[in-house]
């Protein structure tokens, strides 16, 4: 995460905000006059945004999701055969971190480094869709040639699956994803 700081006439502070947080996962912006008077200082905090594949475009930030995730792993028993639906959320999500930090070095870090970052997701994905096939909501045919698509495909429905509203909202802009 960063501070931003954006100085603008007040005519264009609207623009300038809608503009910073479409292209960064930022807080509430705070306004303030700038010296002079004559314009408006905008500062946020933000952080990059992961919107490499459509399924994690409204993700919590990678920081705040591994948090999410490791505070799940903590009450959840790896060795339980029987998979209830907190041990389903914890892998689920487990296994899309790991595919968007693959997404993330691939778009960062040299070519050995993201390879061994997609060869984890990619293990992970594979884990996923045997147990889910093991469930009955295993991926079908073509996904088995992706399987980190079976990952993005159920942490989608995961995060729809609380949703409480009827159609696109600002969380779920697109439903049918």
């Amino acid at each position: 995460m960063f501070e931003m700081c954006a100085i603008c006439d007040p005519d264009d502070a609207g623009r300038v905000q809608q503009s910073l947080t479409s292209a960064f996962a930022t807080e509430a912006v705070r306004t303030a006059p700038a010296r002079g008077g004559d314009r408006v200082r905008l500062n946020l905090t933000a952080a990059h945004r992961n919107d490499s594949h459509p399924a994690y475009r409204d993700a919590p930030s990678l920081l705040r999701e591994m948090f999410d995730v490791l505070e799940m792993g903590l009450e959840v028993d790896p060795a339980d055969e029987d998979v209830s639906e907190s041990t389903w959320a914890y892998r689920v999500r487990r296994a899309a971190l790991l595919d968007r930090i693959a997404l993330q070095e691939a778009a960062t870090c040299p070519p050995g480094i993201a390879a061994e970052a997609a060869e984890t997701a990619e293990i992970a994905a594979w884990a996923l869709a045997v147990l889910g096939h093991m469930y009955g909501s295993g991926p079908d045919a073509g996904v088995r040639e992706w399987p980190r698509d079976y990952v993005r495909h159920q942490y989608t429905v995961y995060r729809l699956r609380d949703c409480a509203c009827d159609g696109p909202c600002p969380v779920h802009p697109n439903p049918d994803l």
